[in-house]
């Protein structure tokens, strides 16, 4: 049946029911319609209005009158709220368009489940912000398989700190949420942001994004983060890889997994009860875990309870709050910077921090209020070196604090090893700064060519190799 390009509407009610045939060339407008026994190719035409449709396959679309974008259309409008819905897509490739501004291709109701056997690419635009996927205060949905890519290499920046806001996945104040075996490359901005509304008080999970689940999820070369974690609670985060943020364009942090809550005010946001197991971060240009928020919090905790577990990441872990802890995970540098609130009680257990400049403790000299500061921190059962070549001229110590050392105090270093190795220069030493609070118990201390600073430094039952001496 050809509609010859007119718009039908549908009595309340109906049930839409094929068993041969097509409708084609037109525009039907459900009104609690029902769709009934498609079959492949049975639908030509844009729909409109409400639809009660249980199962919905891109095969029911028939590619010789509708475009790539008209069937997301179409998919995006069969959707309710209340139908527990499956979506199908099977078309190889995709390559669509976004509408405008801070729009997004395919926009998720709630009790949805996406199986995506197709790869979905987005044409280059001049948008600050958009989504390939958005699921906006939604509940119950599931993601699984396909890939996504976005227009990094494609897109016009309007200004150079432009279009950071292009996310492959957006999940925003939602519940429920499943994300699996998907690759998302290219963003303008981060692969899969998680995040919420504002909240009066740092604290309130109200808006937030909650009981979030990540696994077998793959991200690489978007621009601005493989992962954000912005507003959320009880998000779980599997065999995941990070890989390649900023290769192919940058923004600033390009990190693989940001925590980053945005506390300026009145703009309130938190992170709480975060597990990250069994992830690779590898290739990130800029981080390959980062935790920061935009300014001081006085004392309220904007992230609790982050814990990476059997982690690996081949670049710097930079941490600007607290409340974050690693077990078992390997990085190639640590910098803890209290540049705007304490950082307290974070523990590092079974890590290796290798190949970067040790342990960096960061308490500024100036700019914020003097109770800044790092404390009670433990280190349990690490191996931390710097390499045997490069440059270390950065740090001049494999523990290293700048700024006003008096505000750190108790870090405690036990049962670990720590390494400087033989070729390193002369001129790096275990501390870079003399007055730094640290405390050795039960750990190997291997630095032949140095003096152990015995004057300053605490320990007790440790194994010091110096000067090429068993001490």
């Amino acid at each position: 049946m050809d509609l010859q390009g007119k718009t039908f509407r549908i009595p309340e009610g109906c049930t839409l029911c094929f068993k041969n045939g097509f409708l084609a060339n037109g525009t039907l407008f459900g009104t609690d319609t029902k769709l009934k026994l498609l079959k492949s190719n049975c639908l030509g035409v844009t729909l409109l209005g409400n639809w009660d449709c249980e199962t919905i396959k891109d095969s029911y679309f028939d590619a010789h009158f509708l475009s790539d974008d008209q069937i997301m259309t179409n998919i995006n409008n069969l959707q309710s709220d209340s139908v527990k819905q499956e979506i199908v897509l099977e078309k190889p490739d995709y390559i669509c368009s976004i509408a405008k501004n801070d729009g997004a291709l395919l926009i998720l109701k709630s009790n949805t489940s996406l199986i995506l056997n197709s790869s979905i690419s987005i044409e280059g635009n001049n948008y600050t912000s958009y989504n390939i996927i958005r699921i906006m205060g939604k509940e119950n949905v599931s993601i699984k398989g396909g890939e996504l890519h976005g227009d990094v290499g494609k897109h016009t920046y309007s200004l150079v700190n432009s279009s950071q806001w292009g996310h492959g996945i957006n999940i925003h104040g939602s519940k429920n949420v499943k994300v699996s075996d998907i690759i998302i490359t290219h963003c303008i901005g981060d692969g899969i942001a998680i995040s919420g509304g504002k909240e009066p008080v740092i604290g309130d999970y109200s808006n937030a994004s909650t009981n979030i689940t990540l696994s077998n999820v793959t991200t690489r070369y978007n621009r601005r983060q493989g992962l954000s974690i912005i507003h959320a609670s009880d998000v779980e985060v599997t065999n995941c890889v990070f890989s390649d943020t900023g290769v192919i364009e940058k923004h600033s942090p390009s990190a693989g997994i940001d925590i980053e809550p945005n506390t300026a005010a009145p703009y309130f946001q938190s992170v709480r009860n975060v597990t990250i197991k069994k992830c690779i971060l590898e290739r990130n240009v800029g981080y390959g875990i980062l935790s920061n928020h935009y300014e001081s919090n006085k004392g309220a905790s904007s992230v609790e309870n982050v814990l990476f577990i059997d982690c690996i990441t081949d670049s710097q872990v930079a941490l600007y709050t607290g409340g974050i802890n690693f077990l078992n995970t390997s990085m190639q540098q640590l910098s803890i910077i209290a540049e705007k609130d304490p950082i307290i009680g974070s523990r590092f257990e079974g890590c290796v921090i290798a190949g970067g400049y040790g342990v960096q403790f960061y308490c500024p000299n100036s700019g914020f209020d003097v109770s800044t500061k790092i404390r009670d921190l433990v280190f349990e059962n690490c191996d931390i070196s710097v390499p045997s070549k490069g440059n270390l001229r950065t740090s001049n110590g494999i523990f290293w604090c700048r700024g006003k050392s008096e505000r750190m105090r108790n870090v405690t270093v036990r049962n670990s090893r720590v390494t400087i190795p033989q070729e390193v220069t002369s001129q790096f030493n275990l501390f870079g700064t003399a007055n730094t609070d640290i405390y050795f118990e039960n750990s190997r201390i291997l630095i032949p060519g140095r003096n152990f600073p015995e004057g300053f430094v605490n320990r007790k039952n440790c194994k010091i190799v110096s000067r090429n001496i068993n001490e």
